[in-house]
């Protein structure tokens, strides 16, 4: 009996050291990554990954698994650049960005004043036409033209408008047709292709302090429009501008035919006249309260009678109610 109680003993030891050995550690292969410095300019500029924002701004490092992978360098105010980097095990690479600031193109505006029985105005109409297609670009000049009351109160377009483009013409002094206004400011003799051209040209040699975009959609008899303003450069945001930007948002269609004058000067084509106006004659306030901001404006009116939809486009600019300036303008495409 003690012989087989010992036997017990010796086999459930046998038993206890047989569990107590230890399997050999199994080695848990960690996620490869590798390391990239990414430095450069502007200091503080946002670092992506993937399309992802990373949390990082210049200049730092990142730590990411192996790879390619899509770094891309943005800041407000510079053009932003991405680099595809391959990162691999254990390795350190450095990329350096060097973002270039925006410089936005000025868009020069021309407000006309006009009649359909004015008959100044088929020259000056010539001149400004002609402007438009031998000497600028749509990129470059955006024409806007107001019909008035004078010399006929019976002018189509104005009928459409009258109490508006009554308070627009009263706030250029106009008193006469045609009257020419370049970004709000200079005033040339309408039919005086040269000196247009001369002031077209001194406004295109400025820098845009803004940016303006217009986008625009149609449904239900109704005409949507969505604005978005951005300050491009600081300087702008001045004590004597604050509460005086104004933006301006109409619907101007680009051509508009008739088989007999509607008026008294022998016109039979008329272009770029405003057909409705989204903010009024006063428009409305763009209130900037820091560089890099983005005001954004849902608007709409209803499409008007006679009004050629596949001719009409949005037109946006911004304006110093005070001085007149008029900084940046843009149009729907």
């Amino acid at each position: 009996m003690k012989s087989i109680k010992v036997s017990i003993v010796f086999i459930l030891s046998v038993l206890l050291l047989q569990g107590c050995k230890t399997s050999p550690p199994v080695e848990v292969e960690s996620e490869a990554t590798g390391r990239v410095a990414v430095s450069g300019s502007p200091e503080n500029a946002a670092i992506f990954v993937d399309d992802v924002m990373s949390g990082s701004f210049l200049p730092d490092t990142l730590t990411l698994k192996t790879g390619t992978h899509a770094i891309r360098v943005e800041k407000d105010g510079y053009v932003s650049e991405a680099k595809n980097v391959t990162v691999s095990k254990n390795s350190f690479s450095e990329e350096v960005f060097n973002l270039a600031p925006v410089t936005e193109k000025k868009l020069v505006l021309l407000e006309d004043f006009a009649n359909v029985s004015c008959v100044p105005c088929v020259q000056s109409n010539l001149v400004i036409r002609s402007l438009m297609a031998g000497t600028y670009s749509s990129e470059q000049l955006l024409v806007i033209k107001y019909h008035v009351s004078y010399p006929s109160p019976q002018d189509l377009f104005y009928q459409a408008n009258k109490a508006v483009i009554d308070k627009r013409a009263q706030f250029y002094n106009v008193f006469s047709t045609p009257t020419s206004y370049v970004d709000g400011k200079l005033k040339p003799i309408s039919s005086d292709s040269i000196q247009i051209k001369q002031y077209v040209d001194q406004q295109l040699a400025t820098s845009a302090k803004f940016r303006v975009t217009i986008a625009d959609s149609v449904g239900g008899g109704m005409i949507f429009a969505r604005a978005a303003l951005r300050v491009i450069d600081p300087t702008v945001l001045t004590p004597a501008l604050t509460g005086n930007l104004i933006l301006h948002v109409m619907a101007i269609q680009s051509e508009t035919s008739f088989a007999t004058p509607p008026g008294s000067n022998g016109e039979t084509v008329f272009y770029d006249v405003v057909r409705g106006f989204f903010t009024g004659a006063d428009g409305t306030a763009a209130n900037f309260t820091y560089f890099g901001e983005e005001l954004s404006f849902n608007l709409s009116i209803p499409v008007g009678n006679g009004w050629d939809m596949t001719k009409i486009k949005v037109v946006a600019f911004l304006q110093n109610k005070l001085t007149k300036e008029i900084y940046q303008a843009a149009f729907s495409n």
